[in-house]
């Protein structure tokens, strides 16, 4: 309040585009800016979505057009086909022994995590064009991030052993101190995805 400061960065050295949406922002309908640079970031809180529109216009950053995809939701609940079993186990165990509570904590713990698992799905989209890939995670605290792809450092495509079966895969897009995942697409949308990056790098005189 005493002290005011006015920072500057030229766009030569974004990194990154990040829209915070808390669930409080949600309600008041407000969510911050976060410009990513090498060495720092500057925060533009509670703008409206046409105002956080509008900056990201200016500074070239836009989000590609059209609804954003998901994954297959096997991706965020193949950990639980280990998790919920084990613990309605333990929940039988303590059941057996007439420990009532801790059978009532395994099992809704089982179930929460089944639960927290499919939101997490629920809430995770991405999308991409020819220049620009922006990918939306979170829950509670959600997070938008829209990157060109010429900041892409490396492209990993992996598969296990279940998703060669189901053909799918999942793609990691590395960037400076961030490493962003899309799980469960299929393989020939990873493929495309990894081909897109790879010829903006190629083909852009721009450079960072």
């Amino acid at each position: 309040l005493l002290t005011k400061k006015e920072n500057n960065m030229t766009l030569e050295k974004l990194q990154r585009v990040v829209i915070r949406q808390t669930l409080l922002d949600r309600v008041v309908k407000r969510c911050s800016l976060i410009l990513v640079q090498l060495n720092g970031e500057m925060v533009v809180p509670a703008l409206r979505s046409d105002e956080t529109r509008k900056v990201c216009g200016d500074i070239g950053v836009t989000e590609p057009k059209g609804q954003y995809k998901r994954g297959a939701v096997y991706a965020y609940l193949r950990n639980s086909v280990i998790a919920f079993p084990a613990l309605l186990f333990l929940s039988y165990q303590a059941w057996k022994v007439e420990e009532f509570g801790f059978a009532l904590f395994f099992a809704g713990a089982g179930l929460l995590y089944v639960i927290l698992s499919i939101l997490r799905w629920f809430r995770f989209g991405y999308k991409y064009d020819d220049r620009v890939v922006s990918i939306k995670i979170g829950r509670l605290d959600e997070r938008v991030f829209i990157i060109d792809f010429l900041k892409c450092q490396a492209v990993t495509v992996s598969q296990s052993w279940i998703e060669k079966k189901l053909g799918l895969a999942s793609v990691r897009l590395h960037f400076v101190m961030k490493t962003l995942v899309i799980k469960g697409i299929a393989i020939n949308e990873a493929c495309a995805i990894r081909a897109q990056a790879l010829d903006e790098v190629q083909n852009s005189k721009r450079w960072f």
